[in-house]
């Protein structure tokens, strides 16, 4: 049935006075068009993109799913989104998809992989295997700090390609400052390699090179080609 109204009642195609088509299913809008072209779906009825799609993290489907053939079960690929009141984060994935706020799969015989994009900045990269539930193995935050993480999740290496003008590759634990071994150099501050935890190798801040592992077991090469040992 069409109409020259705003009345709508179930399974109505209603063309609107003001300009707007809309298309009611079981008893609720499902489409609309408005007088500008935009397209809202799922409940949307004021869309401000050419389409909307509701991002609300109470929704327990992926707003697009790109299904493989007639299957339900199958690993499928999707895009997703969870909201609160700050923004949304969409999840781009294979058999990973956010649902009620949550990353879950399409099915759990298979693992899957996803980019998970944050509105504060952070993106976050799962894999998976077999049918292991994929987990995060590298983000990069909001300053353009790249973290590492081992198969099992855990955060063991960190990776800051430029920080502050200089650059330098750290390897350490999470996110604090607290690292395992620096290769790098900026104002007064030396090369150095770690292993076990202890210096092995040092270049100091005039180009000098420290090998050892006590300050007694040192081998000290001068920027002037002199070789000397130290006590």
């Amino acid at each position: 049935m069409v109409q020259g109204s705003s009345t709508e009642t179930d399974g109505d195609l209603t063309i609107n006075a003001g300009g707007h088509i809309a298309i009611d299913t079981g008893g609720s809008e499902s489409l609309r068009i408005d007088s500008s072209g935009n397209v809202g779906i799922g409940g949307i009825t004021v869309p401000t993109g050419l389409l909307s799609i509701p991002a609300a993290d109470t929704t327990t489907k992926p707003q697009i799913r790109f299904q493989s053939g007639l299957g339900t079960t199958l690993a499928d690929a999707a895009l997703s989104t969870t909201d609160d009141s700050g923004g949304t984060s969409l999840l781009i994935g294979s058999n990973q998809y956010y649902s009620g706020g949550s990353r879950t799969r399409f099915t759990t015989s298979r693992s899957g992989s996803a980019i998970d994009f944050g509105y504060t900045g952070n993106m976050k990269f799962y894999t998976g295997s077999g049918s292991s539930d994929p987990v995060e193995v590298m983000r990069i935050d909001a300053s353009g700090t790249m973290l590492l993480t081992t198969p099992s999740g855990g955060n063991v290496g960190y990776l800051n390609i430029k920080e502050a003008g200089n650059g330098d590759i750290r390897f350490g634990k999470g996110e604090g400052v607290n690292y395992d071994a620096i290769l790098g150099t900026w104002t007064n501050n030396s090369v150095r390699i770690y292993s076990n935890g202890v210096a092995r190798l040092r270049i100091d801040s005039l180009g000098r090179v420290l090998v050892g592992v006590l300050r007694d077991c040192r081998l000290f090469v001068a920027s002037t080609g002199d070789l000397d040992l130290g006590n």
